[in-house]
Formats: structure tokens, sequence, C-alpha cells
């Protein structure tokens, strides 16, 4: 099946998103609301966010696993999370 990812980047001077993935349009909203469900419940994050302008994350999601995992430039969870779920809010 192989792995699926979306990469969102995030402008905070123009406060639009953007993404591409290789995940039909019409799933894509319910696979962020399933890997943000994941995310709840995991304790605060206390790490310093970063300062950036555009803010990059990406998301992988491995069927073969049924395992997400993800990267950014955000430095703190709870505003990579924030962003996932600005994204949410527009599709």
């Amino acid at each position: 099946m192989g792995e699926f990812f979306i990469a969102i980047d995030y402008d905070v001077i123009g406060n639009k998103t953007c993404y591409h993935s290789n995940i039909k349009k019409k799933r894509l909203k319910d696979v962020l609301l399933d890997y943000i469900r994941l995310q709840m419940g995991k304790g605060s994050d206390e790490t310093p966010r970063e300062e950036h302008d555009l803010y990059e994350i990406t998301i992988y999601l491995d069927l073969a696993m049924d395992r997400f995992s993800s990267q950014s430039n955000c430095g703190n969870k709870g505003l990579r999370d924030g962003i996932i779920m600005y994204l949410i809010k527009g599709l």
C-alpha cells in the first residue's frame, strides 16, 4: 500500500495555509482529524516554539504499520497541532 503524506505550509505574515499531498482530497480531512485525535492525551509540550515566517509540517501515514509520524519546524507540538487544525477548518 505504501506511505502517504501531507505537507503543510503556514505563512504567518499572510495568515495562509497551503498543502500538497498524495491523499485524495475527499479523505484528507478525515486523515488529519485522525492524526489530531491521536495527539490528544499525550500531555502538554513545554518546548518553546520556534519563530518563523513560514512553518512547515509534514505528516506521514504508513498504512502497512498503521502508524502516523511527523516532522516540523514549529518546535512546539501545540503550535504544530494548532496549524493543522487551522488547515482542517479551511477544508
